[in-house]
């Protein structure tokens, strides 16, 4: 991946303190090892220089939430939803966000590896960079998401949405778009000769182009 494709790591002090039990509906943690928290009562969340380790956030309904600086690993958020998000050097791994909604959500310097996001809505969400690596993204929404470089690497990209996105320095060339939506979204990202014999026909179709038998 190019330089300009790589997001910076987050940034974990050598010692971090345990913590343990339930979060409050308004939420602050520093400096902190949080190991199978529930924190699905949350309303506000802030996460900074901290580390999650089998945490949940599974069918949440927060009205906000802040990560700085943090590794999540095993986190269970499926079918959370945000109104308010803002990710910076944030690392998410073998984590499950299946169905989250997230809508007009900020990721800078993010880095999501092994993660479900199947049916996740990111509508006018912003991605800046931010590596995709081996997630499921079938039926993921990114309408009008904006995506400054990133990577996508080793995903299931089948059905998709991009329709509206705006890509600058955006490479896809190692992944199957054959199924997505929205192609003309993915304008101006780096594909292969080969992907692009695979989306003509979706570029046709949505063009308006009659294809003849």
């Amino acid at each position: 991946m190019n330089q300009q494709h790589t997001p910076n790591q987050p940034i974990l002090p050598a010692k971090l303190g345990n913590w343990s039990g339930h979060s409050d509906q308004e939420a602050r943690f520093e400096l902190l090892h949080i190991d199978s928290v529930d924190m699905s009562g949350s309303k506000y969340l802030d996460v900074r220089e901290c580390s999650l380790e089998g945490c949940s956030l599974t069918e949440a309904k927060l009205e906000w939430l802040e990560m700085l600086d943090t590794l999540c690993r095993r986190l269970e958020a499926a079918a959370v939803q945000v109104y308010r998000t803002s990710c910076l050097r944030t690392c998410l791994e073998s984590s499950r966000l299946s169905g989250a909604n997230m809508p007009e959500a900020v990721f800078e310097d993010c880095v999501f590896k092994n993660v479900k996001l199947d049916g996740a809505g990111f509508r006018f969400a912003r991605f800046k960079r931010v590596a995709f690596d081996s997630c499921v993204l079938r039926d993921t929404d990114f309408s009008h998401a904006s995506f400054i470089d990133v990577r996508f690497t080793g995903c299931e990209l089948a059905g998709a949405n991009f329709d509206g996105a705006s890509c600058k320095r955006v490479d896809l060339s190692s992944e199957s778009l054959g199924e997505c939506k929205g192609i003309l979204g993915l304008k101006g990202a780096t594909i292969s000769d080969e992907q692009l014999i695979q989306i003509a026909p979706l570029l046709a179709a949505e063009l308006g182009f009659k294809l003849v038998a």
